[in-house]
Order: C-alpha cells, then structure tokens, then sequence
C-alpha cells in the first residue's frame, strides 16, 4: 500500500472542544475526557486511515492550535501554521465570539500558507441544542464563502466526529 500524508491545522478559539476531539479521534476513545487542560502553542497528533479498495493509506498529521489570545504571538512568529494541506476551522455553537473568531483563524491561516486552503469548518457542541447561538445555515453560508465544507458533531456524545477527517482522507485518494 502506498501511503499519503497531509498536515492538517485544527484552528479555532480556545474551548472549543478542538483537543477533546482529536483526543477521541485519534484513540478511539469511546468515552468524553471532561478534564480540560489548555493546550500550549501547538499538539501534533497522528492518525492512520486505511483505503484498502484504492491500496493506499492516508496519514494526517493533527495540528491542535492553541486558541488561547495569550498563545496569539508565539503562534504568528512561528512556522507552525505554514506548510499546512488543509484547514479543519472550528466554533462552538454556543458561542458567537467563536463564530466570529473563526473567521480571523482562516485569515491567519491563508496568510501563513500564501493561499486558502482547502478543508471544513466544524460546529462543535450540537449536543447543547437548547444553548445554540449559530444555526447550522449560517454556518454553511460561512463554509461557502470560505470554500469550505461543513460538518456538525458532538465530541460530548461521539457523535458523528469521524465525518470532517474521512472528508479530508477522502480528498487525498482523489
């Protein structure tokens, strides 16, 4: 099998739930981790997925961005942000401060890389239903003026958290 890789930046404001997911994702955790510990400039993460019918494997190297302002300079001075393959932009839709903010990381991202990259914006939280602030439409429209496509999970009830990183897996087999 021949293997692919891609980086891949998880950007957004700070607790949004980006590191709970990669945590899920990547272990195969069944099981919500409520002990919240901020995450420090950057966490690389792997994760391996297999495409047997086309013989190859995608390897996505999991950049987990730290959304803390106090972070903001360290992170802009630094190279991590460029080199990357794709985008994986998220907001809590609870928080409207995040919806807005998620829009300032894809401005840092295209400006780090020199272009925009491809990838998906993700709501986070679609268990707090009763708490939305951001309906699922607007976040499309926000998808579309980014260029990208939109996913809603809930990393609190391991809900549908697989469906944004088989869409990037998914665009490198292409």
């Amino acid at each position: 099998m021949r293997k692919v890789t891609a980086k891949v930046l998880v950007v957004g404001s700070s607790a949004v739930g980006k590191s709970a997911l990669i945590q899920l994702y990547t272990t195969g955790e069944v099981n919500f981790l409520k002990d919240y510990q901020l995450t420090q400039i950057a966490e690389i993460s792997t994760k391996l997925i297999p495409f047997e019918q086309e013989e190859k494997d995608v390897e996505l190297y999991l950049f987990d961005i730290a959304g803390s302002e106090i972070y903001e300079q360290a992170i802009l001075k630094s190279n991590i942000l460029k080199d990357a393959n794709f985008v994986f932009l998220c907001y809590d839709m609870t928080k409207e401060t995040t919806y807005e903010a998620a829009k300032e990381w894809f401005e840092r991202v295209t400006k780090a890389n020199g272009k925009k990259l491809p990838g998906v914006l993700v709501a986070m939280k679609s268990d707090l239903q009763a708490i939305r602030k951001i309906e699922n439409k607007q976040g499309m429209q926000l998808a579309s003026q980014l260029g990208l496509s939109f996913f809603s999970l809930s990393t609190a009830r391991n809900q549908d958290i697989d469906h944004p990183f088989q869409h990037i897996a998914q665009q490198l087999i292409k």
